[in-house]
């Protein structure tokens, strides 16, 4: 039953028992009244309508009765009907009371499901985090390529170790073989190069104009080179034994060319050449897309301050400077062609030197401040 059912039945209860007040005052006042009539009645009157009177009387008063035993009734089966909903209340009470108990022991439950999960989930986060610290510390390229500079008697003091060449791996990277140094080590060695200079380029999405790398061949490391004519001119980095010395180098269509009586020492200056070319597009590239931005520029300076790192190249590079020579590489290959042998040694090592020095500080760059970057 609803509570507005409830409340009509109260204002009934509350109306019949009026009703009966009322009807027991109209029925005491009705015989104080027939006792006063007969009172005040003389012997003189008319006793025949006596009767009557007493007759309208007592069948008032008989449906007052019938009225009073009805609402009492009624009075009755609303006591019962009250009771009722009384008990009907304290069972809903209880049953309130197991439903809430019971849903105190589900958010218990899933209280400690919950509790188990995050902690399980902050232990996951804690170890992914040591995981990333540990990882932010390993440096790709350094792993792979390990670049050593030349050491000179002066630098080393007591003269027991002299490094005369610069190292990739452990392999010694020059222009032409010597007595203690043949074309296989070098070829070696500037595979070793060329596959780090591919690297680097494909982790800043860097692709060279007009050139390109192919570091890993039956023979040696080949740079192409599209020229002027849209002609496709492979450079060997070093000397390819699978063909003729002659044949050293070709067009892309398999034609010779006016260079074709060049010695491998010739060519492999040409073909470092196109390698420096290279280089020196892929630090102009990382230079103006990263190191002048504004978020990579805050954070190369302030480790940069700790490390004693410029956010330059250690030798200049350009079209028209080369180290500490007013001209680009292309013409200082030129220059190195026509020199004589001593003094072309020297020119090789100090080229191999900017070049080389120049390639470790662009893939420490790379590896270091870009790569590493969302750390």
């Amino acid at each position: 039953m609803s509570a507005g059912c409830f409340i009509k039945k109260i204002r009934v209860i509350n109306a019949i028992e009026v009703n009966t007040n009322r009807s027991q005052n109209d029925i005491r006042a009705y015989e104080e009244k027939v006792i006063h009539e007969e009172k005040t009645t003389t012997p003189n009157n008319d006793d025949s309508n006596q009767p009557s009177v007493i007759s309208a009387y007592s069948q008032e008063i008989d449906e007052l009765t019938k009225a009073y035993t009805y609402y009492s009734e009624e009075l009755k089966n609303i006591n019962k009907l009250i009771a009722n909903q009384n008990s009907r209340s304290r069972e809903l009470a209880n049953e309130e009371k197991d439903c809430l108990r019971e849903a105190n022991f589900v958010d218990f439950s899933y209280y400690k499901v919950y509790r188990d999960q995050n902690d399980e989930l902050v232990s996951d986060f804690i170890v992914a985090q040591k995981e990333d610290v540990a990882a932010s510390s390993i440096r790709l390229f350094s792993l792979l390529f390990t670049i050593s500079l030349p050491i000179s008697n002066s630098n080393i003091g007591d003269g027991s170790v002299c490094r005369e060449y610069h190292m990739i791996n452990g392999l010694r990277l020059a222009l032409r073989p010597s007595k203690c140094i043949d074309w296989g080590e070098i070829n070696a060695a500037w595979s070793q190069a060329a596959q780090l200079l591919m690297l680097v380029c494909a982790s800043v999405s860097f692709s060279p104009s007009k050139l390109r790398i192919i570091p890993l061949t039956s023979g040696c490391a080949k740079v192409m080179q599209v020229t002027e004519s849209h002609a496709k001119v492979v450079h060997n980095l070093g000397k390819d034994f699978a063909i003729a010395t002659s044949e050293t180098k070709r067009t892309f269509d398999g034609g010779k060319n006016d260079d074709d009586n060049k010695s491998d020492a010739s060519l492999m200056l040409e073909a470092f050449g196109a390698f420096s070319e290279i280089l020196l597009q892929l630090i102009d590239h990382v230079t103006l897309t990263f190191l002048k931005t504004s978020s990579y520029n805050s954070k190369f300076s302030s480790i940069a301050q700790h490390q004693q790192d410029e956010q330059k190249p250690p030798f200049p590079m350009s079209d028209k400077v080369f180290g500490s020579h007013n001209s680009n590489v292309s013409s200082l290959i030129t220059t190195i062609l026509s020199l004589s042998s001593n003094d072309s040694d020297k020119e090789c090592r100090y080229v191999v030197n900017v070049t080389v020095t120049n390639l470790k500080w662009i893939s420490n760059i790379v590896d270091q401040f870009i790569l590493h970057d969302e750390e």
